[in-house]
């Protein structure tokens, strides 16, 4: 017997929505309420105008300081989102005849809005109260017999001077009260079903596709985030002046490079004037501030913050306000970033107690449901990724052909301490480091919480307690997929790994570590293709198997 699911119930535009949204019909909208309702329109929008008309061009272009130009259609409802039209009082000359030129030549998809003054609320800013303008949107909802404009809106900051559409550099949203003279009705949601119909639910079964998909980028950025904190404390530890071991600066060079240049198609160019130590301080504040570089620490923490909103109700009031510190903190934005090296030091061990502090409450307070896998198992995919890619650019040529045989232990003690098992090296072996002693810990030991053995572990695990179907007909491919990354490691022979060939190389461990560097991104996409729904075309959730089912 099948057990009924009672299917969730969604709220959706109407078709037509997208269409309606565009901007070059707010210059028809009086004449399609004359030949369709025959009726005036009751409210008038913005004066707009369609640049795809060559008698409206021809009007808009010699007067431009009175418009704003707009796309006519932007495929976005999102409130905030919308981009900021050209103004052009404020161009150079050069900047005014592209604007011309593209007028002329993608009217059609443009639309001009009159400059139009807009009414303003008192606003707390930092010299107290002040008037910033606001725009109300409103919706209305189809009901029996037409449609009610339902009480209350979403009123946000917009740029002063600007048109109305909903866009302003902060996005920041206010309040609206509905006021009336006669007493309300206790509210009652809909959401909240009647004492008989309660029960309880430990554990739930069900997990949209869309959450599950921002719980694993999240964990993946979380990830990010701690290792480029660690990279730079590593490396900028070296060149301080008071403690620093000015030692393996080629290896920091190395790290903080191979971070930069990571899914960015533009390689770093290094000053070629620069000594050693104040070129990995130049790399460091590269990857503090710049806002292009995919692992630079702007657009990492930029997208914790966009998809923790997006699980926002999914996480614990705590580990919200924690990982908001990054956004909220004005010492984290690039222009506000430290100059001087102990200040930069003492920034990024802030950061890596805000991460710590994330991952120890969603370790203590977060159920163990699909969300928090989806959550760890992100976590664990970037913890992999990056220690494979740091062995493999550390070991796969042998020191002594690279800068020197003495160098070989201070690069052991460099990965040993920038995967933060140096104490516990030091708690097994009393002995300086052995490459074979190193890479035992690091990539084959499944009890030590960093290693590489020890992450694809903890995946394997997760993803055999999610969802399955086709009982009976094996392996899938996530699975296939984990479990030979795995075992890959549990036949590693350490001391084969460590081996040196001929020509300096050692094929063993570029061997293993290569192929890891290969499937972790696989195991990802798999992940995705398996869970979650990139277009939706209706409601798709990650489920478990019921008991009640046969």
């Amino acid at each position: 017997m099948q057990a009924v699911r009672q299917q969730p119930s969604l709220v959706l535009n109407a078709l037509g929505t997208a269409i309606a949204e565009n901007r070059g019909l707010g210059s028809l909208l009086p004449r399609l309420a004359n030949e369709l309702l025959g009726e005036n329109l009751l409210v008038q929008d913005v004066a707009k105008h369609w640049l795809g008309d060559p008698a409206v061009r021809a009007r808009v272009i010699p007067d431009l300081e009175r418009y704003f130009i707009r796309r006519a259609h932007e495929q976005t409802a999102r409130p905030g989102r919308a981009a900021p039209g050209p103004d052009a009082s404020r161009m150079s000359s050069a900047e005014r005849a592209g604007l011309i030129e593209d007028i002329e030549i993608n009217g059609a998809s443009l639309v001009a809005e009159e400059k139009t003054t807009l009414g303003t609320t008192p606003s707390y800013g930092p010299n107290g109260l002040e008037a910033k303008p606001y725009a109300l949107r409103v919706f209305a909802t189809a009901v029996p017999g037409g449609f009610v404009v339902m009480p209350g809106g979403l009123a946000m900051t917009v740029d002063a001077g600007a048109s109305m559409a909903l866009t302003a550099p902060d996005g920041a949203s206010r309040d609206v009260w509905v006021l009336s003279d006669n007493a309300q009705p206790a509210f009652k949601s809909l959401w909240r079903p009647a004492i008989e119909a309660a029960q309880i639910q430990r554990g739930p079964r069900e997990m949209p596709s869309r959450a599950a998909d921002n719980l694993f980028w999240l964990g993946r950025y979380i990830g990010r985030a701690d290792w480029t904190f660690r990279v730079l404390r590593n490396c900028l530890s070296r060149i301080e002046e008071d403690s620093g071991p000015r030692q393996n600066l080629q290896l920091a060079r190395m790290a903080l490079i191979t971070l930069l240049d990571r899914e960015n198609a533009t390689p770093v160019v290094v000053p070629p004037d620069l000594d050693e130590p104040r070129v990995i301080a130049h790399l460091a504040r590269m990857l503090m501030t710049s806002t292009d570089r995919a692992y630079g620490l702007p657009q990492t923490l930029s997208h914790i913050h966009r998809v923790a909103s997006l699980t926002r109700d999914r996480l614990s009031l705590e580990a919200w306000r924690t990982l908001n510190s990054f956004y909220v903190g004005r010492r984290w934005q690039p222009d506000a970033v430290p100059r001087s090296i102990g200040e930069e030091l003492d920034l990024i061990d802030a950061g890596l107690g805000v991460v710590a502090a994330f991952n120890g409450l969603t370790h203590e307070n977060m159920t163990r449901n699909f969300g928090w896998s989806f959550l760890d198992m992100g976590r664990r995919t970037s913890r992999a990724l990056n220690l494979s890619q740091l062995l493999l650019s550390a070991f796969r040529l042998a020191p002594s052909t690279v800068v020197g045989p003495e160098d070989d232990t201070g690069r052991m003690l460099f990965v040993l301490e920038l995967a933060d098992s140096f104490i516990t090296y030091r708690s097994r072996y009393r002995v300086n480091p052995t490459l074979a002693l190193v890479l035992d810990l690091l990539i084959v030991d499944e009890t030590n919480p960093r290693s590489l053995a020890f992450q694809l572990a903890a995946l394997s695990n997760h993803i055999d307690t999610l969802p399955q179907t086709g009982k009976g007909r094996g392996r899938t491919e996530v699975q296939r997929t984990a479990l030979a990354m795995l075992t890959d490691l549990r036949l590693a022979d350490v001391l084969t790994l460590a081996e040196q060939g001929p020509d300096g190389q050692r094929p063993a461990l570029v061997s293993l570590l290569g192929r890891q560097v290969e499937r972790i991104p696989q195991l990802s996409d798999a992940l995705t293709r398996r869970y979650f729904s990139v277009v939706e075309k209706e409601p798709r959730w990650v489920r478990a198997r019921s008991r009640q089912e046969s």
